[in-house]
């Protein structure tokens, strides 16, 4: 028998089971994370490509000669939170795999999900407006911003946890 074969048969203490429970938690909310990126830039360029000029000139409140400048500002954007939510997922991951990653994203994450609660009040009030006609696009999107919220939140406690069960670790 391999030595990794029979240490993996020893019994292990309650401490390091639940930092394995967090760090597959952690490692799972890391790459929600990185798909919730994925589905916002997918979801923003379908919604600017899939209507016609007049609609998406009226969606962008601008003139023709204006909106390639206007794209090109929310390109932009897109860009950099697709940038954040890989940065804030790779390194969950990494935190998930033993390594020490800049707790900074653990702040990010942290000050995403207060944006995504403030989006949930939005998106609830837009239901619940009882002159709205876009209804199931507000509650599809009500729907994605629970789901963020939640994978945010989760991440940051299971982060929080696994590096006070690493320190619990390492000082007993």
């Amino acid at each position: 028998m391999s030595n990794s074969t029979r240490d993996s048969l020893l019994p292990i203490s309650p401490q390091e089971q639940a930092l394995r429970r967090h760090c597959d938690t952690l490692r799972v909310m890391g790459n929600a994370v990185i798909l919730f990126g994925i589905w916002s830039v997918a979801k923003v360029v379908m919604s600017l490509t899939l209507v016609s000029d007049e609609e998406r000139n009226e969606l962008l409140k601008t003139s023709g000669e204006d909106l390639p400048i206007v794209i090109g500002i929310i390109g932009c954007m897109l860009l950099l939170n697709l940038l954040l939510r890989l940065y804030m997922g790779l390194s969950a991951r990494a935190e998930a795999s033993g390594k020490n990653p800049n707790p900074l994203y653990i702040y990010s994450a942290g000050l995403l999900a207060i944006e995504y609660a403030f989006s949930l009040v939005y998106d609830l009030k837009m239901i619940l407006d009882p002159s709205g006609n876009e209804r199931l696009s507000s509650l599809a999107d009500l729907i994605i911003v629970i789901s963020s919220l939640t994978t945010l939140v989760s991440m940051v406690v299971n982060a929080l946890r696994v590096r006070r069960l690493k320190k619990q670790l390492q000082e007993g």
